[in-house]
This record gives structure tokens, sequence and C-alpha cells, in this order.
């Protein structure tokens, strides 16, 4: 990249933060090829405007299977080009790891299994000595004449060093020759893009063709013929494998005939008996009574599902459509809300002990008026994705839109949308919000430790946001102070500095006990200061 470039990386996201999370996506690529991806490589590069840097997972020897895919430009939201949602920018390597690999097609997740080989466990060592040093790596970039050769570049400043590429690297213009070549050897072209189409993009190896043909003979063929293969050139190997695949073509009928079966296979059986689990078995049965008030037209009920900050109790809300956001499930206002540490009482009542499903649809619908008079009406989108979410939990496995006290789209699919819905400009404290996207020096509040002057921004983000408790609150304002707030996001400090506020109003605090409270929300108002005018002074 050019310096003029970098400026102008570090208008958008500060240099430091972009290696943070570049660095991050390298780290989770090399956890993955050690733990259990050993034919997944990485594929870092500078975009054509050389303005971000690129990474992408793919499959070992062929580019045109990618797992994930990540730049820059979209700073720490490290899901953004990949499944979307949302992940804390201080995700854990490993979490973010399982969040990417749950996403990808199962077939392209086996393809990608194996042990590390020691050239490649010996490259991956010396890469991470390079990001200690502050170096990425770069395949190419639009000034490269030769895409088969690697570099280490520091962002920071420009500086590149040549890098051997790793094992099996295959080069773009290396796999484009490969498949010009792929068409060209195989008698019946046509037919074999055919029986690729059938197969479901699958990867081309013997191991997935055995397992798309789903015939033991025919897999015992494929590996013998594989072993003379595995000890060819990359090129020559492909070209094998491809009239490899143009030679059982007459078993089209016998690729349909799996593939149904293998579709039959990855269904979910039908669930037959409750979960066993308390909390699994009785989350299912508050589900399934929402299900059946979709059936007797109650459509544009919603629920709001999750676990607490502390991951002690699953929490259940419902909400009338009209009240939710754009993400589909967080919403405003005060709804219903049953805890799982409520046990059999739904909601805190003591007469649902024996109730199915429909008698407890009933008490909601006679016992939350307002609720019921705001979810009539068809939204067949999200009654169809709801059947899914029903169909998980009758196998224990209940609905989570958030954890840890923050969404989290790794858990359960985020449901259709209703509208446009965004954060209300006034809050239920009667204070306007401001977003972190807004916030800017002039509402931060002057050096003070008087509550009236720290109360207008204490109170222009909402802590509570639709899912969060007090608890949860508390929770978060806990651990950051024990972590130390330069490494809190955002987010955090504006839900700590909104639950201390909180505090001081409940508990009357005076004396020691609100001098606490003032003190907490000024450490973190003087370090949001620091955060902004560091921003300004980039931009």
């Amino acid at each position: 990249m050019k310096q003029d470039e970098l400026l102008e990386v570090n208008r958008a996201f500060p240099m430091g933060e972009t290696m943070k999370a570049a660095r991050k996506v390298i780290e989770v690529a090399i956890w993955l090829i050690r733990h259990g991806y050993g034919r997944l490589l990485i594929l870092p590069y500078a975009s054509p405007s050389g303005c971000h840097w690129r990474c992408e997972y793919h499959l070992q020897g062929d580019m045109g299977w990618v797992l994930y895919r990540y730049s820059t430009a979209n700073g720490f939201r490290f899901l953004a080009d990949h499944s979307g949602g949302y992940l804390h920018q201080n995700v854990s390597v490993k979490k973010l790891a399982m969040a990417i690999m749950a996403s990808v097609p199962e077939e392209l997740r086996q393809a990608c299994e194996g042990d590390v080989s020691p050239e490649m466990g010996s490259w991956l060592d010396a890469l991470e000595q390079s990001l200690e040093s502050g170096y990425l790596p770069d395949a190419f970039n639009n000034c490269s004449e030769d895409d088969s050769i690697w570099s280490l570049v520091k962002l920071s400043s420009g500086v590149r060093r040549r890098v051997e590429p790793p094992p099996g690297y295959l080069s773009p213009t290396a796999f484009s020759r490969m498949a010009d070549q792929l068409n060209s050897d195989v008698e019946e072209g046509w037919a074999t893009f055919q029986a690729i189409q059938a197969a479901k993009h699958m990867v081309i190896s013997p191991q997935s063709i055995a397992k798309l043909l789903q015939s033991e003979q025919s897999a015992s063929q494929f590996m013998a013929m594989a072993a003379g293969i595995s000890s060819s050139s990359p090129f020559d190997g492909h070209r094998k494998l491809s009239a490899l695949i143009a030679a059982v073509l007459s078993q089209a009928q016998a690729v349909s005939e799996s593939g149904d079966a293998a579709h039959q296979a990855s269904l979910r059986l039908i669930s037959e008996a409750a979960p066993a689990e308390p909390v699994a078995r009785r989350g299912a049965r508050l589900l399934a009574a929402v299900h059946e008030l979709h059936k007797a037209g109650y459509q544009q009920l919603r629920i709001s599902a999750g676990w607490s900050a502390d991951g002690s109790e699953w929490r259940c809300r419902l909400l009338p459509a009209s009240s939710t956001g754009i993400d589909g499930w967080r919403g405003h206002g005060i709804w219903p809300e049953y805890v799982s540490t409520q046990g059999q009482a739904y909601f805190g009542w003591d007469d649902c002990q024996h109730d199915d499903a429909r008698a407890l649809a009933r008490k909601v619908l006679e016992r939350f008026p307002e609720l019921s008079g705001r979810i009539e009406g068809q939204d067949w989108a999200y009654a169809g994705w709801f059947t899914d979410v029903l169909g998980r939990a009758e196998h224990g496995e209940l609905p989570a839109f958030y954890q840890n006290g923050f969404p989290d789209d790794g858990v359960t699919p985020w449901p259709p949308a209703f509208n446009v819905f965004s954060n209300p400009v006034i809050s239920d404290t009667g204070w306007p919000l401001i977003s972190n996207g807004e916030l800017g020096l002039a509402d931060l509040p002057e050096a003070t430790t008087e509550e009236a002057e720290l109360l207008p921004f204490c109170l222009s983000y909402d802590g509570y946001d639709g899912f969060r408790t007090i608890e949860d609150c508390l929770l978060i304002a806990d651990r950051i102070q024990r972590h130390g707030l330069p490494l809190a996001d955002l987010d955090s400090l504006r839900i700590a500095a909104f639950i201390h506020q909180r505090a001081l109003k409940w508990e009357s605090a005076e004396g020691a006990g609100a001098e606490i409270h003032l003190q907490a929300i000024c450490q973190i108002i003087n370090e949001i200061r620091v955060r902004l005018i560091k921003a300004e002074s980039l931009s």
C-alpha cells in the first residue's frame, strides 16, 4: 500500500485498531488449521484500490471454495462479509473461529478437515512471529506482477519483505490455468460441468465424489485411484480427477438418488418426546404456546430470547412485531417476559403446572390484553421461521439472540425484520438518546461530580436495550472495572455509566456510596473523552 492510501484507511478506522482486527483474522485461521482443519489455507491480499487489506479462508488447492471473507473496511465487524450479525470486538480467537465455521456448509467443512503437516506447522510458527513484529501476510496487490510470491507488510509504514507462501498455496493465476485445462482435458466438458453442478458445487476431491455417489464400491474405486493421484502434481492430479468425474457420468441416476438420501439425512428427526432437561422442556412449551397463537391468526406475536449475562437463566420476552427493530427481535417498551428460574410458574402465574401449550396460549391471550390487542394479523415469513425455531427447541436447542450481555447471531439465525424501527429518539427515562456514531465531545459534561450535570449523558444510552436486565448491566459494569476501562468497548462503557446513574437513583445513595458511583461515571466519561479526542485528531 502507498502511504497516502494508508492515511485514507486511518481516517475511517485507526491503524492500530485495523492491525488488531486483521491480526485476529489471521490468528483464527491459524487456530483452525491447528485444530482439525489442516487442509484450510489463508489468502490475504490488498483490495484493487489498495485502501483495504482482505483475507479469505479457502480449501487447499481450490480457490473456488471460500469458507470466509474479511475486509478491514468492516473494522471489528468480523462477520459482515460472512454470515452477518454482531460479535464483540474482543471476542476470543476460539469463539470467532467457531462462529465462522458454524455457517460453513458441512461438505466444505469436511473437505478442510485433516491434520496439520509438519511443513505447514513450521510456516505457521514463522507467521506468528511476524504477527508479533507487526507484520501481516499479503499474497498480492494491484502492483503484483507475480501472484505466486508472498510478502509481509506493515500497515503503519508500508514496509514489505518477501516471504515464502504456505505449503499447498495455489496462486489465482495457476488456479485459472487449471480451470481452463480442466475443461479442455475432459472429453465431455459440458457433462462434467453438469455433474459438478449436480453435486451442489462439491469440492473436486476423491472423498467428496465418493460421498456424493453414496456407493461403497464406487468409494473404494475412487480411493484406490486417489492413491496414485495424490503423488501427482496438483495440476496433473486435478486433470486426472476431472477425467474420473466424466467416467462416472453414466451413474447420474445414482448421484440423484444419493443426493435425496443426503438431504433426508440432514433433516432433524420428528421429536417424539419433550426435552429431558427441565429448562429446555419448559422453554419449548412456551414456544409451542406461541406457535399455537400463530396458528390462531396472531402472527404479529414475536419473541426476544437469550441468556443472561452470567449464563444462569434463559429468558423469553413476548412482544408485538410493531415494537421490534430491523434485526427482528430487539424491541422497545415493557412486555411480558418469562425467565427460566420461574420454572412452571410462567410469568409468575401459579396455576400453570399442568398446562399444555394450548392452555398456556389461552392464558397469554387473556392475561395480557395490551399484548393481545397488537398481535392479530398475518406474518407468514416470521411464522415459517418460527416453525424451525420450535423444531430446534423440541430437540433441546432453545433460541438465543443474545448472551454475555450482547447480541450473538452464532446460536440462532435472526428472524425476518418487520420494519425499520430503530432505537427511539426518547428513551423510557425521558432523555434524548445519542447513538455511538453521533456521540461527540459536546455531549460529554465537563469535569464535575454533580449528578444533575452527569445525568443527561448517562441517560443518553439505553442500557437495558430491549433485553438487558439490571443484573446484566451491573455485571458488565463490574467486568470492565476489573479488566480496565481502556480494554472496554464503547457500548460497555456507556452501559456502565447508565447503570451507575440508575444505582444512584434507586439507592438514594449518600456519602461514600454516592461518591463511588459518581467517581465511576467520571472515570468512564474521561475514558470516552480521550477516545473522541484521538478520533478527531485522526480525522
